[in-house]
């Protein structure tokens, strides 16, 4: 499939193939399998209660895939009357997350050896993308946990 980035769907004899370890999950394909072929393997609320506590972490990129009525602390109640236990606003993390690149761009911008440009760790999918397809850009990605790893902490 073309559109795939990093060439890990594979098409033959009119079969969709998914090559292991290559995807970065960017969901092109779905995007653009004309046939809506390829599906997202998503979880249900069935499958992710089977613990003591279900905690969801609320992103902005969570919210802003909705409308400007819809406000983040609206989404949050509706993750909570979905179900489940603790609900987490991530936008304090991520604040916190900036003042440390901006300390991290401080302290290694005038550095004679500094990779530059810095190329944000907050999309795993860039990172990943970054890592199968253009390896010699890794030393550009600030080695900082990303907001969503800190929450999972």
């Amino acid at each position: 499939m073309k559109a795939c980035p990093t060439k890990a769907i594979r098409v033959h004899e009119g079969r969709v193939a998914k090559v292991v370890g290559v995807c970065v999950d960017c969901g092109e394909c779905i995007r653009v399998c004309p046939r809506r072929a390829i599906r997202a393997i998503t979880s249900d609320k069935g499958e992710m209660a089977g613990g003591k506590y279900s905690v969801v972490s609320g992103s902005t990129v969570l919210y802003s895939q909705f409308g400007e009525d819809v406000t983040p602390n609206d989404i949050l109640l509706g993750l909570k009357r979905m179900g489940f236990s603790y609900v987490h606003d991530q936008s304090y993390t991520n604040e916190m997350f900036n003042v440390a690149i901006e300390l991290y761009i401080k302290e290694n911008r005038q550095k004679e050896h500094a990779p530059w440009p810095l190329i944000s760790p907050v999309c795993p999918v860039v990172v990943r993308l970054i890592a199968c397809r253009f390896p010699d850009l890794l030393s550009h990605i600030p080695r900082l946990a990303a907001p969503r790893e800190i929450v999972a902490r």
